[in-house]
């Protein structure tokens, strides 16, 4: 009994003087996960997209979100899953919507084929 405690006790020692020096010892669950370790959990997802289109281009289940220095690009994740740092949340906004033409723009297209 004693000797198990007096191993824990060096145990936490040896943690302690580790943490003070600077060497790395730090437990799994302390950690942040990495970028690569959240894309890795995307992978379902991952496909490029545009965030502004109306029709959906990533699988089912995932969401078209823009990167956040430039909102043409988008790349489809998870929502369920944390974003990876430089990507932003999926806009808001209204999707572009397809060129009409006007009635009279569609009477001059006629026009010049009528003759």
């Amino acid at each position: 009994m004693v000797s198990a405690v007096l191993l824990s006790l060096d145990l936490l020692l040896l943690f302690a003087a580790a943490a003070e020096a600077g060497i790395g010892v730090s437990f799994p669950f302390f950690q942040e996960p990495s970028d690569l370790d959240i894309q890795n959990r995307h992978r379902r997802c991952l496909q490029s997209c545009h965030p502004r289109m109306p029709l959906p281009r990533c699988p089912t289940g995932c969401i078209c979100h823009p990167l956040a220095s430039n909102h043409e690009i988008g790349m489809c994740f998870n929502p369920r899953l944390q974003l990876p740092q430089g990507w932003d949340p999926p806009l808001k906004s209204s999707p572009m919507s397809p060129v009409t033409r006007s009635p009279s723009a569609w009477r001059r297209y006629r026009n010049l084929f009528a003759q």
